[in-house]
């Protein structure tokens, strides 16, 4: 297969989450090279937060944006409805699509996970207990729009796709996990001893470090943002040395045991989960979050609840340790208890890095997803 020519749409020009996913796909397939053997990705967006990038593309308007003889795949919208009825008014014909769910918006009435909403099952009734309007309607638009464009679907973790999969039993979705650089793999081991990036942070080597990490900081409501001081007083309380770290708000400061950094860059964030001891994540939803695969890469365990797809990323009692979703207080004592225990941690950490190499690595994310495209570019018989 040559000359593969791939257009990815998400919603956001961002660093994180789904745009950073397409971002690192088109880094594992482009071939600096030049051959034939290559993948040309064209990207668009439909927020554009440097104004530098590529041009912006209104959902209803990506259809005629795809360039002739292209390859689509979808990463993310504001707004799927209009999006999959301009893709289906372009090309009524059909078009060679792939979607990828990075949340459950695909299939609900409006919100990005239906946590334990009750409604959900029985198809986002009018009105909606969430206040998200029409949601009923625009569920059953979105599957029916879906189902006559049957686009290639991919889903980061199983749990997606079984969420998906009474909403749209004729597409059965590909699980495809997510994956991040990987030292040793598509990146150099890293090069800074531990207790050097530790010293840069002002940490004493008595300390023992806590990272809390979301995109929003306290705002970020999914990931439990408003909660993260509480969550690290109860740690202090049993681990006096604790320290923590909060990254993804808006500013810079410290208070007491407390360093306050906004959203860094990723080398900065990889050189921090080096040096920290454990990633305190308290998602109340999340398909397959890159952040605790970035943790993994950088040999760091991950406290978190037992939801959505994070039971396939940590390994209970070997790469991390899950509790049951809701239990504040034990992941407190979970993160606390691990910051305690060294010799546990250390075995995590190795655990962790050996883990994920054969699984979360860029470098099979980019195959699998080659396959999936030469498959849909091939000339049908």
């Amino acid at each position: 297969m040559t000359g593969l020519r791939v257009f990815c749409h998400t919603c956001l020009e961002q660093r994180g989450g789904a745009a950073r996913v397409a971002e690192l796909v088109r880094q594992g397939l482009s071939d600096p090279a030049g051959s034939d053997q290559g993948v040309t990705f064209f990207h668009s967006f439909e927020i554009s937060e440097s104004g530098t990038g590529p041009a912006t593309v209104a959902p209803r308007d990506l259809g005629r944006a795809v360039p002739a003889g292209g390859l689509l795949h979808v990463h993310g919208t504001q707004d799927w409805e209009a999006l999959l009825a301009g893709l289906l008014t372009a090309h009524p014909q059909g078009l060679p699509l792939v979607i990828t769910a990075h949340d459950a918006g695909l299939v609900t009435g409006g919100c990005p996970y239906p946590l334990d909403c009750p409604a959900f099952a029985s198809g986002c009734p009018d009105p909606c207990p969430r206040g998200f309007a029409d949601s009923g309607r625009t569920r059953a638009a979105k599957a029916e729009l879906l189902t006559a464009l049957a686009p290639v679907l991919l889903s980061p973790s199983r749990w997606l796709a079984k969420l998906m999969r009474p909403v749209l039993p004729d597409l059965p979705a590909k699980v495809l996990p997510n994956g991040v650089p990987w030292p040793g793999v598509d990146l150099p081991e890293p090069k800074t001893p531990r207790a050097e990036l530790r010293r840069a942070l002002g940490l004493d080597p008595a300390a023992r470090a806590v990272l809390f990490c979301a995109h929003g900081g306290f705002q970020a409501a999914y990931k439990a943002g408003d909660l993260w001081q509480t969550y690290f007083a109860d740690i202090k309380a049993l681990e006096p040395r604790a320290v923590a770290f909060m990254v993804g708000g808006q500013e810079a400061r410290k208070e007491g045991d407390t360093v306050f950094w906004p959203y860094v860059p990723q080398e900065k964030l990889l050189d921090l989960m080096r040096a920290v001891d454990v990633l305190a994540y308290p998602t109340h939803a999340d398909n397959h979050p890159l952040v605790v695969l970035e943790a993994m890469s950088a040999g760091l365990p991950v406290v978190s609840f037992a939801v959505g797809g994070l039971p396939e990323q940590v390994v209970p009692g070997k790469t991390g340790l899950l509790v049951p979703p809701g239990d504040h207080s034990g992941l407190s004592q979970a993160v606390a208890w691990l910051l305690h225990n060294d010799s546990l941690r250390r075995g995590m950490s190795r655990e962790s890095l050996a883990y994920g190499r054969t699984r979360f690595t860029v470098r099979r994310l980019a195959r699998e997803h080659r396959k999936i495209y030469e498959t849909l570019a091939s000339p049908r018989a």
